[in-house]
């Protein structure tokens, strides 16, 4: 017993090697994009909890640390310029100043926040710039100093990139609101 081939309508085409395929359907117009998915913010209080965590490491860098070294410095019979009261002020203030930027990060208020702790960060650099040495004395009435103002100079370029790519966030935040935050934050 053989069975026939199915029957072939009258409006199919020849395929390459000769046979025959259905028909096509017409193409429809196509239809419009999906809406975006809304992007998920990290909750305001799991950030400032890890902005407090973060705030540990910060305050160690940029207040302990260096008021540690300073009085390491004074106790082998080093003078510097540097008052450990400025080195903390400025250095409470950044720590301060870079937990914001993490707390705020997932909003638009992002970019002013990076050039605010940018700018501080320049700014107290600059200022001990010219308080940067070091005199070591001599028991005969002679000393020695060495000055290190260049490498805080130095140090300066990369809060200066801060502060630019601050500026950048801002504008783009400002052009494309929500663009960022929905390719940070999945969306």
């Amino acid at each position: 017993m053989t069975t026939d081939p199915p029957p072939i309508p009258p409006d199919a085409a020849p395929a390459a090697d000769g046979a025959t395929s259905p028909p096509v359907a017409p193409a429809t117009a196509a239809s419009a994009p999906a809406a975006e998915p809304p992007f998920r913010r990290p909750s305001l209080t799991r950030r400032a909890i890890v902005g407090v965590a973060l705030l540990i490491p910060a305050v160690l860098f940029w207040w302990i640390v260096p008021a540690r070294l300073l009085g390491d410095a004074t106790d082998l019979g080093l003078s510097s310029g540097v008052s450990g009261y400025w080195l903390a002020v400025g250095g409470i203030v950044l720590s301060i100043l870079g937990v914001v930027c993490y707390v705020v990060r997932p909003t638009r208020a992002y970019g002013p926040a990076s050039i605010a702790a940018s700018a501080a960060s320049v700014v107290y650099l600059w200022l001990l710039v010219p308080l940067s040495h070091v005199t070591i004395g001599f028991g005969s009435g002679t000393s020695a100093s060495l000055e290190y103002g260049t490498i805080l100079e130095l140090l300066a370029i990369v809060p200066a990139i801060g502060l630019a790519v601050g500026v950048v966030i801002l504008v783009e935040d400002l052009r494309h609101p929500d663009e960022r935050l929905r390719v940070e934050f999945g969306g």
